[in-house]
């Protein structure tokens, strides 16, 4: 651990011991408080690499933390698996080995199954949304935040991913029925999605992908944000890109140890909250840049970026979403909640989601807003 304890300040609760509270207002200590306040240099691990849509949001975030502590919260950036690969970024952090880590609930299925909500289809497309929706969930959803704070860290926000999945195929898709036969590579709940088309499912790493292609392995892929395409090379040998209309699939979860967090002061927790806050509600100006310039690399390219059909979509949709749904309840049950639980804990999120979205009105879908050309 890269930090001292606050000599003996007391944690005042859960309404300062949770990230998802937003502090939207000014905060009320003077800058002269920050001198009671101990300095704490911290190592934050993610996964991805620096040119990522949230890679550019951490740095954001990190230098607003600095200059709303009056430089007392410190926090180096070990980035694309540097200090802990993605697979061990939960127990890593929990352990000390990082102070906070950007984990991917992708990864720990028996860890945080409610999360896995995310890959319910047909939800939102409305990213900030969906963030401050889980900020709600943190704060009032019992189920929901005893997944992390059981497991040694506190979840200081979501950050959702910069798009909705993208579909690439070496072939144009027309109707479901030419995805017949086809191999396609594909993870997590939304496998359930493709069991009723008649394809032959295959799970590899992302950077697998495009080598499986060239060698035939594989006729399309899911699952990948549109920002990851070019970085992977996938719009060279997949030349048909589509949003398929699923909406959402992905979060980050911003956590950090929890004896870290109880370290801190009050005014430091505030800060902490705000510069949270605050990158979500600046989520579109930070990630339109960067996915404007990946939907310009993908098109100059010999790569077409495509919207799915509207009646090829709602027969997808007839076909998916029960299912999809359903193995999500089977996953939860799998470990150890009630069918109960889980159903209050998805309308929690849907009830949270219907006060968050008109708040947002302009989070537009980027894979579609590219084939569009309003990108």
């Amino acid at each position: 651990m890269k930090y001292r304890s606050s000599r003996g300040r007391a944690h005042r609760g859960r309404s300062l011991a949770i990230g998802a509270v937003a502090a939207s207002t000014m905060l009320s200590s003077s800058l002269a408080a920050w001198g009671e306040d101990q300095t704490f240099n911290l190592q934050l691990a993610t996964y991805t690499g620096a040119t990522s849509a949230d890679s550019l949001a951490y740095d954001e975030w990190v230098k607003r933390i600095a200059e709303l502590t009056g430089g007392t919260v410190n926090i180096e950036i070990f980035r694309a698996g540097s200090l802990l690969p993605a697979t061990e970024i939960l127990q890593g952090t929990a352990a000390g080995r990082a102070d906070l880590g950007a984990m991917s609930f992708f990864y720990f299925p028996a860890a945080v199954p409610l999360t896995f909500i995310v890959n319910l289809p047909y939800q939102t497309e409305n990213a900030p949304a969906e963030a401050k929706t889980f900020q709600d969930l943190y704060v009032g959803n019992e189920a929901y935040r005893n997944q992390y704070e059981s497991k040694g860290v506190i979840n200081l926000f979501n950050w959702t991913a910069p798009t909705p999945p993208v579909m690439g195929c070496k072939e144009p898709v027309e109707s479901l029925g030419d995805l017949k036969g086809r191999s396609v590579r594909v993870g997590g709940l939304i496998a359930e999605a493709w069991e009723p088309l008649g394809v032959q499912i295959v799970t590899l790493a992302a950077g697998e992908v495009r080598e499986s292609v060239e060698r035939g392995l594989i006729d399309c892929w899911a699952g990948l944000t549109m920002d990851l395409v070019p970085d992977l090379g996938l719009d060279e040998v997949t030349p048909y890109l589509y949003d398929s209309g699923w909406g959402n699939f992905g979060t980050y979860e911003m956590i950090i140890n929890k004896g870290v967090w109880e370290s801190f002061s009050d005014s430091q927790r505030e800060a902490i909250n705000q510069a949270s806050a605050e990158l979500i509600d600046r989520y579109a100006e930070i990630t339109d840049p960067a996915m404007a310039a990946v939907c310009k690399r993908i098109k100059e390219s010999s790569a077409q970026v495509l919207v799915l059909p509207e009646d090829l979509q709602a027969e997808w949709r007839a076909l998916a979403e029960e299912r999809v749904h359903e193995a999500w309840y089977k996953l939860t049950e799998g470990y150890g909640y009630s069918r109960e639980v889980t159903e209050g804990f998805y309308n929690d999120y849907k009830a949270a989601l219907a006060r968050h979205e008109p708040n947002y009105p302009d989070s537009g879908n980027a894979i579609a807003r590219c084939a569009r050309g309003e990108l």
